[in-house]
């Protein structure tokens, strides 16, 4: 369960929130790999990237 503050307001969560775990992942994924976050950005300015589908 997570408890956060808004405000005057209080939010509590039963489970960590989808874009956290996301983010997670992908934190996981470039360290992994050695990959940086400028190295990401430019690819995605570029066009450079290509996708995969998963099965």
């Amino acid at each position: 369960m997570e408890v956060y503050q808004v405000g005057k307001a209080i939010i509590v969560t039963p489970a960590e929130l989808s874009v956290r775990e996301l983010a997670r992942q992908v934190e996981e994924e470039m360290e992994k790999t050695q990959y940086s976050l400028k190295d990401l950005l430019f690819e995605l300015r570029e066009g450079t990237h290509a996708y995969r589908e998963e099965d």
